[in-house]
Order: C-alpha cells, then structure tokens, then sequence
C-alpha cells in the first residue's frame, strides 16, 4: 500500500490558559516559549527533501496553540507557499481564545478546526477550568457559536475520565443537542 500522506503534529507551545484537572503537561514543563518560525522552516526544509508523498498534514496542537498570535500562524501559511508539498493545517484548541478574527483567518487558509470540550456543562466545568478554578464550557460553545454562524465546519474532541466516562447518555445528547 503507497503511503499518500504524512501526518505531523506541530506542538506549538506547552503553555495553556486553562488548568484541566488531567492535563498531562508536567507542570515543570516550560512554559511562555513557542516553537519558531525558523524551526517550522527547518521541518519544511526536511519535509520537502525528504518525503516521498506530496501532501502532508499538519495538526498545530498544544499546549493551547491559539496563544500563539494570529500573525505566527499567517507566517507559516505564508511558508507554505514557498514549497511543492500541499499542506493541510489543522488546529486542535481547547477553544476559548477562538474568536472570530481567528476563525475567519482559519476559513480564508482552509484550516480544519478541533474543539475540546468534554460534554455538557456539568461535567466539562468538572475538569477543564481556568486556573481560577472557573469552568471553560461558556466560552467555548459561545465561540463555536461563531463557527456556526460563519458556517465552518469543525470537529469536537471530548477526553474521556473518571468524570465523563459513565455518562456516555449525557454525552450523546449533548452532541445530539448541539448536532455535532
């Protein structure tokens, strides 16, 4: 079987704003440092010498990789273009710094869009929080809310725990409730 695609996930940072109760990220981990623009370049540089495929996806993933600026993300688009490989960008956030400047720049670069979110209210705001303790979901249906109405496709991603995971009920009407 011929291998078609590569698939490369892009950690942009270890840093998040918010503080989920599972998060895997050791807390020693450093924090406030983005992955460069030169070393995105330097995978580029790789990638174009030494993949035998044509197209390669690249899931940009964090940390929360929105606390990147939009201007990091119009810079590796831009890049792009400079190589014969066809990239597909992807972004996997936990959505609450998702806005619509952000979601526009990722419908005009043809960006497919993950949201975290772990279910309906009473069970997301168990474990994804901010660190003041406060629960994420608000925020994140609010902007994908603004997905909807500028009519982008996106995915979900719930993580499942101890939390969620005997609740598979709530979580299916959840879905169903918001079509997803």
């Amino acid at each position: 079987m011929e291998l078609r695609t590569y698939t490369v996930i892009m950690k942009v940072t270890n840093d998040c704003n918010l503080n989920c109760k599972y998060c895997f990220v050791e807390k020693s981990a450093p924090r406030n440092r983005f992955i460069s623009l030169e070393t995105v370049k330097r995978l580029f540089d790789e990638l174009e010498m030494h993949s035998p495929v044509r197209s390669i996806q690249l899931i940009w993933h964090g940390g929360e990789p929105l606390l990147a600026d939009k201007s990091f993300f119009q810079d590796v688009v831009d890049l792009q273009k400079e190589y014969n490989k066809e990239y597909v960008n992807s972004i996997q956030t936990n959505g609450t710094l998702l806005n619509e400047d952000f979601a526009r720049f990722f419908k005009e670069n043809s960006f497919e869009i993950g949201l975290s979110l772990d279910g309906p209210k009473q069970l997301n705001d168990l474990v994804r929080v901010y660190r003041s303790g406060k629960g994420s979901f608000d925020k994140v249906v609010n902007n994908m809310m603004i997905l909807r109405r500028l009519k982008i496709h996106f995915g979900l991603l719930a993580t499942l725990s101890k939390v969620n995971v005997r609740n598979a009920e709530d979580l299916y009407d959840f879905c169903k409730e918001y079509e997803l």
